[in-house]
């Protein structure tokens, strides 16, 4: 009886990681498929080119604390890996197996491959000439009003902003642990500084999104675009969106805890 119950226990425990692993591996391919993984390795890439901003301005030995400590907390397999994390707290088979399936789509591949091309060294530019020239053609604001809900819906420049915030408060809290006492911001003077910046940066925000959502689908169809936003705007779109953003969040405060603990905030 004890050996079928010690079978029957291994060959439970074995299922469960088996099923452990096929989670992971659909998470995984989720993150890969939907550019959640282009996009925690974009803001290890913009954490670091911030850090180098205070080059100048601090100390050897401060700036080597500061690098290494918002390297550290931002590291791109740390912030992946908190992310999954997320996923798997809150994992719903059916619905990530829909979304897999719809990101899937012929559409959604085409559209998820011109999201994740490489930005070229004129591309802003070329993005905001693009947008000018069509300020004031009245066939384009059905285009605009679309690429709106895409944006709202996918909530791109939300967490575009959320991100950057979170890697400048980082940076911050960072930079300011190394000054002198009497050089050093108190709490609620850090606090306004990164709100005033968030409201800079939003405003910012809003004027290159649209150029930039424009330039980018400037060959799609009207058609496959709306098409595009209805799967973002469904249920199962809402339900993904809503993890993807609160499981950046989750990767994010627990970069930001690592920051505020490193510099005994």
């Amino acid at each position: 009886m004890k050996r079928v119950a010690a079978f029957l226990i291994a060959l439970f425990c074995a299922a469960a990681a088996a099923s452990a692993d096929e989670r992971t591996e659909q998470i995984d391919r989720l993150l890969e498929l939907s550019g959640l993984s282009r996009q925690l390795a974009e803001i290890s890439t913009f954490a670091s080119h911030q850090i180098q901003t205070y080059g100048s301005s601090l100390e050897p030995q401060a700036y080597r604390e500061l690098e290494s400590s918002i390297a550290r907390a931002f590291d791109s397999s740390r912030l992946t890996a908190a992310a999954k994390q997320h996923y798997l707290d809150h994992y719903d088979e059916r619905r990530l197996r829909a979304w897999t399936e719809t990101l899937s789509s012929p559409l959604a591949k085409r559209m998820l491959a011109l999201e994740s091309q490489p930005g070229k060294d004129d591309d802003f530019d070329q993005a905001m000439a693009y947008a000018r020239r069509h300020d004031d053609a009245p066939a384009m604001q059905h285009r605009r009003d679309l690429l709106k809900r895409l944006d709202g819906a996918s909530k791109a420049s939300e967490l575009a902003l959320d991100s950057q915030m979170a890697v400048l408060r980082s940076v911050l809290i960072a930079s300011n642990s190394t000054l002198t006492d009497n050089k050093r911001l108190n709490a609620k003077t850090l606090e306004d500084a990164v709100t005033q910046t968030r409201d800079q940066m939003e405003s910012a925000l809003l004027t290159v999104a649209d150029a930039t959502y424009l330039y980018t689908y400037r060959e799609i169809s009207d058609n496959d675009l709306e098409q595009y936003v209805g799967y973002y705007e469904s249920d199962t779109g809402r339900w993904a969106m809503n993890l993807a953003q609160s499981a950046i969040k989750a990767a994010l405060a627990e970069a930001t805890t690592f920051v505020e603990r490193d510099a005994a905030w």
